[in-house]
C-alpha cells in the first residue's frame, strides 16, 4: 500500500489523474495530457474507447515518438505535440485521415515524415526541430495553407 501512495503523490503523472484525463477525452472527444512528464503514452488508454476523439494535446512531455497509439484515432482533427523530444512519426500516421492540424514544433525531427505529406492537413507546425530538407511531396499537400518549418537546419529545399 505504501508503494501505490507513494507512486499516486509522486510528482510524476498520477495514474488516478491519467484515469479521469481518459474517462474525460471518452464523454469529450478531447484528449489532454499536456504538462505531464509522459515518456510514453499511457498503457491504461486501452482500456477506454478514444475513436471518438477530434483533439489530442500531449505537449510539454518527454515522448521521444508520436505515439502510434494516436495514429489510430480515425477521427482526430487535431493533434498538439510540441515541445517533447520526438524523433520519428511512425508511418501509421497515414490513418489520420481527418487530421488537418498538427503542431510538432520544439522537437528533435531530423525529417518530414513522408506520410504526413498524404494526409489532409491545412496546418503543419514543424519549426525548432532539426529538419534539415523539405520533402518534394509537400507540394502534393492540396490543402495546406500554412506550413511552418522555421528555426531548423534547412540546407535543400
Amino acid at each position: 500500500m505504501a508503494l501505490v501512495n507513494s507512486i499516486l503523490s509522486s510528482p510524476g503523472p498520477s495514474l488516478r489523474n491519467i484515469d479521469r484525463v481518459l474517462e474525460d477525452a471518452q464523454l469529450k472527444g478531447e484528449l489532454k495530457l499536456s504538462y505531464r512528464k509522459l515518456k510514453e503514452f499511457p498503457k491504461i488508454a486501452c482500456k477506454y474507447d478514444l475513436s471518438d476523439v477530434v483533439r489530442a494535446d500531449l505537449s510539454k512531455n518527454r515522448l521521444s515518438e508520436l505515439p502510434e497509439e494516436i495514429c489510430y484515432y480515425s477521427l482526430l482533427e487535431e493533434l498538439d505535440c510540441y515541445n517533447n523530444v520526438i524523433r520519428s512519426v511512425p508511418d501509421a500516421v497515414i490513418n489520420l485521415q481527418s487530421l488537418v492540424y498538427i503542431n510538432l514544433s520544439r522537437n528533435q525531427l531530423t525529417v518530414i515524415p513522408i506520410a504526413l505529406c498524404h494526409l489532409p492537413l491545412q496546418v503543419c507546425i514543424l519549426r525548432n526541430n532539426r529538419l534539415v530538407s523539405i520533402p518534394e511531396e509537400i507540394s502534393s499537400m492540396k490543402c495546406l495553407k500554412d506550413l511552418d518549418v522555421s528555426c531548423n537546419e534547412i540546407t535543400i529545399i
